[in-house]
């Protein structure tokens, strides 16, 4: 593979762009702590998170009990070719969108990110203080209708980013669209920014999620390799 000219960084910075939801796990770094004898000192610190924090990818546990949890994909799920979807203005990502923004043929193979600028508002009303993802803002976040996570799926969507707080509609309406999704095994990667520094056609993506057994998905370091 040809050395990439640029790496971009499509994640979010924890703590200091921690975006919670309400009754979630807030994240905190406590420290630093030294455990070794003698008189040198090292420098360790306590995390406590949600696998919700941040920039965060998860896969089909997600809204499944019996769906596969983030530690049993292969590896090689969670990186690949990308394409950047124009979103910026849409609140309801709908199937008429799709239609004609979607790349020509097959996307199994094309990890698809949803540039809505979402994230960007957040984090400007954020301005250093801890922001909680209450309904009056979850009722103005982006997302996609049912319709159109069908058309997805069938040009044959594995893997779908967005720069915003999850891919449903507020209200959820029993997450419809999360659990379409999920039982088509369709990784979600959420929590991105910086999408408007990727060109349309992206790049290369990364975004692998911690070893972690078990749990539906990690918090992640998103990057973009872009030729």
């Amino acid at each position: 593979m040809r050395t990439p000219k640029k790496v971009i960084d499509v994640s979010l910075r924890l703590p200091a762009e921690a975006l919670t939801f309400l009754g979630d796990t807030p994240v905190v770094v406590d420290g630093p702590h030294s455990h070794v004898p003698g008189e040198a000192r090292e420098f360790c610190y306590a995390l406590s998170l949600s696998t919700q924090s941040g920039t965060h990818i998860q896969g089909s546990h997600y809204f499944r009990e019996d769906g596969k949890t983030i530690d049993q994909y292969d590896l090689a799920r969670f990186e690949g070719p990308c394409h950047v979807l124009d979103c910026s203005g849409l609140r309801v990502i709908d199937r008429n969108f799709l239609e004609t923004a979607l790349p020509a043929g097959d996307l199994s193979d094309l990890a698809l990110l949803f540039h809505t600028g979402f994230i960007e508002i957040l984090l400007a009303r954020r301005s250093g203080r801890d922001l909680r993802l209450g309904e009056e803002v979850l009722q103005e976040k982006p997302g996609l209708t049912l319709e159109a996570a069908g058309l997805l799926l069938e040009r044959g969507c594995r893997l779908l980013g967005i720069d915003s707080v999850g891919f449903e509609l507020y209200p959820p309406h029993s997450h419809a669209v999360n659990r379409l999704l999920c039982e088509h095994d369709v990784l979600l990667l959420e929590n991105l920014r910086h999408l408007d520094r990727l060109p349309k056609d992206g790049g290369w993506l990364e975004c692998f999620p911690l070893p972690i057994a078990g749990v539906e998905g990690t918090p992640c370091r998103a990057i973009v390799r872009v030729p």
